[in-house]
């Protein structure tokens, strides 16, 4: 029942983020609301499904927005791969681990939507 509940809070994520994302800009970059809401759950969950969680959230905001369909929920799944490695190379208590583990996700996300988003364009 929690696995349900995780997915439809990140479903509702997605769509807040689609809905929402001219509003979420710090410094000219929109906020991934969603990263943020996987990097949550990868201190609850395991990485598979964090895995499906990261395809299912992908797969909202692919549909929702008017953008290549797939490309959110390839940068979600390196996101949330990227994440779960510096969580398990670091201690789960360590604060500037996660700490870098949201910067490389948000990082990862970035790179990867921005950079695919050139090439198709």
């Amino acid at each position: 029942m929690a696995n349900y509940l995780i997915a439809l809070a990140l479903v509702l994520v997605s769509i807040a983020q689609v809905a929402w994302a001219n509003f979420l800009v710090i410094g000219g970059v929109i906020v991934p609301i969603s990263v943020i809401g996987l990097w949550v759950v990868t201190y609850k969950s395991e990485f598979t499904n964090v895995a499906v969680y990261a395809f299912l959230s992908g797969l909202t905001i692919d549909i929702l927005s008017a953008d290549v369909f797939g490309l959110r929920s390839l940068a979600l799944l390196l996101s949330v791969g990227g994440i779960s490695l510096i969580n398990n190379r670091f201690d789960k208590s360590n604060l500037l681990a996660k700490v870098m583990a949201l910067v490389v996700g948000l990082v990862i996300y970035q790179l990867v939507v921005v950079s695919i988003s050139l090439i198709l364009k």
